[in-house]
């Protein structure tokens, strides 16, 4: 499948996917990351933002995850989700409960986590076109499930999620690379 023709099925599928004009906000729900470790791929420069619905939250406003869709160097069509290069996990034990000290944390590394922070990623995707990412590595950390505390987890309430390390590959990079 092309990129274009799944751009085109994600138009189709307008009931859970909708195009939107940029990227606007962060969304850290590491299920969607569907890149493997070891896979890049090229941000295409005519890319097309999506927001993919993930239901409500409290207030019944839609929830939702914004990707394009990329090919991987194995010649997969996946889609990347950016706000996973900028993801902070918070660690808990089998019971849902903090782990306590350095491990209590784990972020996104590489060359692109160190890119993306602070900067609108609307304007780091619009930097990365024609750029190659690669996910060098995917650590799994044990989090709770969102809106569960610490005083009321279980150990149905712990879910494996991936943090991933990002790095920029190939001779072309932004005009504002650092790396």
């Amino acid at each position: 499948m092309t990129i274009l023709e799944a751009n085109a099925a994600c138009k189709a599928n307008s009931a859970r996917i909708m195009e939107v004009g940029k990227f606007s906000k962060a969304f850290r729900q590491t299920e969607l990351e569907n890149i493997q470790a070891g896979e890049s791929f090229v941000v295409p420069e005519d890319y097309v933002v999506f927001a993919q619905k993930m239901g409500k939250d409290a207030d019944g406003n839609t929830i939702t995850a914004e990707f394009i869709n990329v090919i991987t160097n194995t010649g997969r069509n996946a889609r990347f989700y950016p706000s996973s290069m900028v993801k902070i996990l918070f660690a808990v034990d089998e019971n849902g409960k903090n782990i306590q000290g350095a491990d209590r944390i784990q972020r996104t590394s590489g060359t692109l986590a160190k890119y993306c922070a602070g900067k609108p990623m609307d304007s780091v995707m619009t930097a990365l076109k024609g750029c190659t990412i690669e996910c060098t590595k995917l650590t799994e950390v044990k989090t709770r499930r969102f809106g569960v505390t610490e005083d009321v987890a279980t150990a149905k309430d712990v879910q494996t999620q991936r943090v991933g390390e990002w790095n920029l590959v190939g001779e072309r990079k932004p005009s504002d690379w650092i790396g």
